[in-house]
């Protein structure tokens, strides 16, 4: 007999912890995922949360929980899931063991407060959510190409030899730059709150300096950003969950990792370097010497980067996989509608670029 469930949903204020369930489906349906974990999103909440925010549970006869979803308003006739742009990926788990994830979702859509005709689920690791549902009222959108690392065991030597010769050479390049300039680099790893407080801030002062500053996006110690993700790593890094790395020379900091861990893996979350410096590539520096570490680390599997990777960055991973974002419609002519819609403005703005090159 198929097993019938049901969504509850209910405010969520951003002061207010998640249910304990949040986590225990984490492990349950995503090894316990770092970037799915609840002290993530209950920092991202109190830091973020201004906007009206909804906590959808799925759960069966017996009580059981089989879904979790953070959710929010975008219009009248349109929600997606929580996500602030500090957040790799959007916050939802459904259990594998669900008979059929596109009803459980078409089943959200119509339990969510008001006339709901879209959901839109955000930046979505296929790994970890079940993107290939058959459903026509499911479209799948390409976001970006991720790349990750498989460990396991692995020394550090061993990896590097397995990649792109010229990723190597580029390496053995760099170090003789850094040479020739007079600079030798020390590694340093900080992973006690206060330590890792104080390379945040230092992170958002090298971010601020370079064009991410420039452009008003960068991480600064005194905006939200910088509370966050201090905030954040911070409290676990005194669970043991997490990191700062700074790479230094001459008694200053040129390039920092914030680094998170959970369920045997790493989640490389943000870097920083000085740009001045960008001719040695010490960005590329400091990411050989933090892999490296990391290789180090007792029980690591997976370092995983969450990233739009361009060419050079895929040289590092040992794969690479497609984030994706999910667009789900109250009916399948919606969904055709939209997707008309779309193509149209495409069209109107190509034939606009053209008459104004011609």
């Amino acid at each position: 007999m198929p097993e019938k469930t049901s969504w509850r949903v209910q405010r969520q204020p951003a002061d207010a912890p998640l249910p304990a369930s949040w986590d225990t489906l984490n492990r349950a349906a995503c090894r316990d995922h770092p970037l799915l974990a609840s002290p993530l999103l209950e920092a991202a909440l109190r830091h973020f949360g201004r906007k009206t925010v909804h906590l959808a549970t799925l759960e069966n006869d017996r009580g059981d929980c089989r879904g979790h979803a953070l959710v929010t308003p975008l219009s009248r006739l349109r929600w997606g899931l929580f996500h602030p742009s500090q957040l790799p990926l959007g916050p939802i788990l459904l259990d594998p063991g669900l008979e059929s994830p596109a009803e459980a979702l078409n089943s959200l859509l119509r339990s969510l407060p008001g006339a709901g005709a879209q959901l839109d689920l955000t930046q979505l690791d296929p790994w970890y959510f079940p993107l290939g549902m058959d459903s026509p009222q499911a479209e799948v959108v390409p976001y970006v190409n991720t790349v990750g690392i498989t460990v396991r065991g692995r020394r550090y030597e061993e990896y590097l030899e397995q990649r792109p010769r010229k990723l190597r050479s580029n390496l053995r390049r760099y170090q003789r730059r850094v040479a020739e300039a007079g600079l030798v680099l020390h590694l340093r790893r900080d992973d006690t709150p206060a330590a890792v407080a104080d390379a945040v801030n230092i992170h958002g002062l090298l971010e601020s300096a370079g064009w991410k500053g420039r452009q008003g996006t960068a991480l600064h110690p005194d905006n939200d950003q910088g509370r966050f993700y201090r905030d954040y790593l911070c409290a676990e890094a005194a669970r043991g969950r997490a990191c700062a790395y700074r790479l230094q020379t001459r008694g200053q900091t040129v390039a920092t990792w914030l680094v998170a861990f959970r369920g045997h893996q790493a989640m490389l979350l943000k870097t920083a370097y000085d740009e001045s410096l960008a001719r040695l590539a010490i960005g590329r520096l400091m990411l050989a010497e933090t892999l490296e570490d990391l290789f180090r680390q007792d029980g690591l599997q997976r370092i995983e980067f969450y990233t739009n990777a361009n060419a050079d960055q895929m040289e590092w991973g040992t794969d690479s996989r497609a984030i994706q974002h999910l667009n789900f419609y109250r009916h399948a002519a919606l969904r055709h509608a939209w997707q008309l819609g779309r193509r149209l403005r495409h069209g109107l703005r190509a034939r606009r670029t053209d008459q104004a090159a011609a």
